[in-house]
């Protein structure tokens, strides 16, 4: 029965091929998805900055109280943090172009 192993090996084949393009379709949609939560973080960190930059340019030094220090240090950290979701965000995005490109190879 060759031509039964043939065609259920075609079969595997196919079988093999969907499982692939489907895979590279959620890869796909995984990068799209988190390119998009990359630009909005990436435009959320640089309006933040400014803010805080504008904040502090408009209050002399000598004016600044306790509790304005404590809440500048505080969104200064809250940026630092955003920026590092955002450099995460790109890692994984990265990762996941990285698997999509060996699928296309594959």
């Amino acid at each position: 029965d060759d031509e039964a192993t043939l065609e259920e090996l075609q079969l595997s084949l196919r079988e093999d091929q969907l499982e692939a393009d489907v895979r590279a379709i959620e890869l796909d949609i995984a990068i799209m998805d988190l390119s998009q939560a990359m630009q909005q973080q990436e435009v959320l960190v640089q309006q933040w900055q400014e803010s805080i930059k504008h904040d502090k340019d408009n209050v002399l030094p000598h004016d600044w109280t306790d509790d304005d220090k404590r809440d500048h240090k505080q969104l200064r950290l809250g940026v630092q943090e955003a920026q590092k979701e955002l450099e995460e965000l790109q890692h994984r995005v990265k990762v996941l172009e990285e698997q999509r490109a060996a699928l296309d190879t594959a």
